[in-house]
């Protein structure tokens, strides 16, 4: 004669849906706490989510995303460079400080400038190998 005992799935189901979450939330992280702050100021504030909140956020928030896209390639090839942050400042206040003078110094300055500054760090971590963490 056989007895069957029932079988208690549920504690199994759980970790398997504890452990998805745990990936998820590894691999996503970030986004999540996007798509959360987005969810908190769409429900806290009226117009948040309107069309010109959207690009006021967007326009402000454009530089930090072109000086993240050019630290993705120094994080790829292994580097970790602080200087990014000193070379934007710089720029930011050449460019104010031109601007009374037309947009095309206010521009081209900072620009040159940067570049400058840039060719001079890659020169020095290059040539005397010093850690561009420094």
């Amino acid at each position: 004669m056989t007895t069957t005992t029932p079988t208690d799935f549920r504690g199994a189901d759980q970790s398997a849906r504890r452990a998805r979450i745990g990936a998820l939330l590894q691999r996503q992280g970030a986004l999540v706490a996007l798509a959360l702050l987005v969810l908190f100021g769409a429900l806290r504030y009226d117009g948040f989510l309107g069309g010109y909140n959207i690009t006021e956020v967007l326009r402000y928030n454009s530089m930090f995303g072109l000086i993240a896209l050019g630290m993705t390639f120094v994080i790829m090839t292994g580097g970790i460079d602080l200087s990014v942050g000193g070379v934007a400042v710089l720029a930011s206040v050449l460019a104010a400080l031109l601007s009374p003078y037309g947009m095309l110094p206010a521009v081209l300055v900072p620009m040159l400038a940067g570049l400058l500054v840039g060719l001079l760090n890659g020169a020095v971590i290059a040539r005397l190998g010093i850690p561009p963490f420094i």
